[in-house]
């Protein structure tokens, strides 16, 4: 491995360590510090400080050592966290993020000195310095006073417990900037300590690897401490080491070695570590024993009996899998169970589309090769419609496992808004806290990367149009501080995502007369709540009476309604004057696959999305009734669903007249309700591989996506929540017509 690849996984790192960073500083903001929160941010900052400082990253080390001081003085008394110091810290993220990038592209950083003396100057940090050089001094003229523990009834071995320690690091720990001296300071607090090196396994210096860790050590510690401070001192290298910790019973009459002995014997060349041009060599060994070792080892061989060290290992293994219960189990509770950590790899995106593209190849072919065995007329026992079953259930398998792989939780995309929030704030003077609901809900990574455009601007609205200045909130009996929430969950086969905000809502006269003003609408013009609110979407639309930078060009709204639609999602919005507004994105779970009902319109193959789909009937004479002029709708359990005419509304069929000759569908259309879609037939239900109109040929209303089937006809997949809430105009019916032929 190259240094740059060494690099970009060190970044891979830190990416996660600052998704880390801002997840448990977020949680401390809305729910107050807790010790286990704390000391997660700490390591996430102690880590990026010791991978940048391998490399050499001055900018970087120097202000994570600042940042990570400052988390130190709220790991040490949970009370020091105020909102000054919480605003602080959250603008230390924003900065270290932008040193971090600047460092992975070869930039130059900006200055953070101002900052750091920010933070130098909240926490006190200064100060601290201070005393412990005040300390320095005063301990240079210490004199120590010898007195007799017998005069003072106090014993002088303590009563305590004894621990045996074995401590292997693997090479992770170093990368991350950990010191095993440092585990030594900490153990030796605890109690008396004694220490040794063991080198067995040090090959060598010729042989001697920079990337692998061979010391391992030995630790006998007397403590009155319980395990459990044991185990804390490690908590930080957890999966990073090879550790067991026994407790072997009261402590020895003869204490041992002490840390400061142990650390002076590594300068003794006599009885610490052998001179460096020796290691590996055993210390009783004449050169003259060493000139040709290759004979030793022929004549090792020749006299060795090679089935020794396998009989050896066939009797340990006996041993170990004994069942006598010879073993003590005191010293089986003894051992530190040690959590494995979750092992995972970083796979470039690319190969993962890659393989998402041959499982929707595998598809198709699988759907024909199943209308292939139709055709042929072979029954459903035959030995060919049994394979076909079983091949199927292996590519709906394969299927859910590589889309598995795809599928991320929204919370990273989630936790930028944060920052979006934190410089909206700081460009306009209001206030506003962000509040997540349903961070941990999957979606497939495509639609992921696509949302963070969209989130952006919508989130940049809601701070700069929705949130009122403090002093405004003030006066309505509002908090000072807005918010912002933001959730996610899933809804009949997609994910909604949704941006609340507790502002004073869309002035519609205010929108109305900007978009009279701009030409947008026509000044006689009837519109209702929702058109009203859906002007903001509008192409160079915007109320704000300047340009600043963070809006007034108007075109935020319009990208996120762009970038939603090019996702196969529609955005709706939902407003009350005074209360606030909702925001509410629909959008495909996966742009790869989905199940779909395979239905006949008009001389039509549609796809319905199975999801969508709550139940199918069939209509008597007695079912349907007329409301209004038009309008049909079917009585289903004491409920009126309104029956949408799919070959009318889109443009394939005359208007029908007879509803009782086909089949009706109950799909759900979102906030829009419910529609009994009547089609001419259900021709069956199967995978299909979604093609996206968008990027293919143009995005076309009411109409999803398309597919093809396995007798190689394309489909097209139909947007049930679209046509629920919209009947299609004349230009919409005439592009759907053209691509019907």
């Amino acid at each position: 491995m190259s240094l740059d690849d060494i690099k970009e996984t060190f970044f891979a790192e830190c990416a996660d360590q600052m998704a880390e960073l801002e997840t448990g500083l977020h949680e401390i903001q809305s729910s107050g510090p807790d010790i286990d929160t704390v000391n997660a941010v700490f390591r996430a900052v102690h880590s990026i400080k010791g991978g940048a400082g391998a490399f050499g990253f001055a900018a970087l080390v120097s202000f994570a050592h600042v940042f990570e001081n400052a988390l130190d003085v709220i790991r040490n008394d949970l009370n020091q966290v105020n909102e000054d110091r919480m605003d602080l810290l959250l603008r230390s993220v924003d900065v270290l993020s932008d040193v971090i990038e600047a460092e992975r592209t070869g930039s130059e950083p900006d200055d953070t000195s101002g900052l750091a003396n920010d933070l130098e100057t909240a926490f006190g940090l200064a100060e601290a310095a201070e005393e412990a050089d005040d300390g320095d001094d005063a301990l240079a003229d210490f004199a120590p006073v010898m007195i007799d523990l017998a005069d003072l009834g106090v014993a002088g071995t303590p009563a305590g417990r004894s621990f045996h320690i074995s401590f292997a690091p693997h090479a992770s720990l170093y990368l991350k900037g950990h010191d095993p001296l440092r585990f030594f300071r900490e153990l030796a607090d605890l109690g008396t300590l004694s220490v040794t090196c063991d080198t067995t396994d040090l090959p060598k210096l010729s042989e001697l690897s920079p990337d692998e860790s061979y010391l391992k050590w030995q630790i006998d510690l007397e403590t009155e401490s319980a395990r459990e401070d044991i185990e804390a001192i490690f908590d930080w290298v957890d999966g990073e080491c090879a550790l067991s910790i026994e407790e072997t019973g009261a402590p020895a009459a003869d204490d041992g070695a002490s840390l400061d002995a142990f650390l002076q014997s590594l300068d003794e060349s006599d009885g610490g570590i052998a001179d460096i041009d020796d290691f590996g060599q055993d210390p009783e060994m004449e050169p003259a024993d060493a000139a040709n070792p290759v004979a030793d080892l022929i004549g090792s061989l020749e006299a060795a009996d090679i089935g020794a060290p396998a009989r050896q290992v066939e009797e340990q293994a006996d041993a170990g899998n004994s069942d006598d219960g010879s073993e003590d189990a005191g010293a089986r509770a003894g051992k530190k169970e040690v959590k494995k950590a979750s092992q995972t790899i970083r796979v470039e995106s690319e190969k993962v589309d890659r393989l998402i593209n041959l499982m929707g190849e595998l598809v198709i072919n699988q759907a024909m090769l199943a209308e292939r065995i139709g055709q042929a007329g072979f029954g459903n026992a035959s030995p060919a419609a049994l394979a076909l079953v079983e091949l199927q259930n292996l590519t709906r398998e394969i299927q859910s496992g590589v889309m598995a792989i795809r599928a991320q939780p929204v919370k990273p995309v989630f936790m930028r808004m944060s920052r979006i929030i934190r410089e909206v704030c700081s460009a306009t003077g209001k206030k506003a806290m962000l509040e997540l609901e349903g961070e941990h809900t999957e979606v497939d990574t495509t639609v992921i990367e696509g949302l963070i455009d969209p989130l952006t601007h919508m989130i940049r609205n809601a701070v700069d149009h929705g949130i009122e200045d403090p002093e405004k909130r003030q006066a309505k009996g509002k908090p000072t501080h807005g918010t912002v929430k933001l959730s996610a969950y899933h809804s009949s086969g997609r994910i909604v995502i949704e941006i609340k905000d507790d502002g004073a809502g869309i002035n519609r006269e205010r929108v109305l007369s900007k978009a009279i003003e701009k030409g947008i609408v026509a000044r006689d013009a009837k519109l209702s709540d929702d058109d009203i609110d859906n002007l903001i979407f509008a192409p160079g639309f915007s109320t704000a009476e300047t340009i600043t930078d963070v809006s007034g060009r108007g075109v935020g709204m319009d990208v996120v309604r762009q970038s939603i639609q090019a996702l196969g999602g529609r955005v709706n919005i939902s407003s009350e004057p005074g209360r606030g507004s909702l925001f509410s994105m629909s959008l495909p779970l996966t742009l790869a696959v989905l199940d779909g009902m395979i239905v006949k319109e008009a001389g039509q193959t549609l796809v319905l999305p199975v999801s969508a789909v709550l139940e199918t009937a069939t209509l008597k004479p007695g079912d349907v009734y007329t409301i209004g002029k038009n309008n049909r709708v079917v009585k289903m359990r004491n409920q009126l669903i309104p029956i949408i005419d799919v070959g009318r509304q889109l443009g394939f069929a005359d208007k029908r007249t007879d509803f009782t000759k086909g089949t009706i569908m109950v799909v759900e259309g979102g906030k829009n309700g419910m529609g009994a879609f009547l089609v001419d037939s259900i021709e069956g239900q199967q995978q299909v591989v979604i093609k996206s109109l968008e990027s293919n040929y143009k995005r076309v209303p009411s109409i999803a996506a398309a597919t093809i089937l396995g007798n190689g006809q394309i489909a097209l997949i139909l947007d049930c929540d679209h046509i629920v809430s919209h009947q299609a105009s004349d230009s919409d019916t005439a592009v759907i017509q053209s691509m019907a032929g």
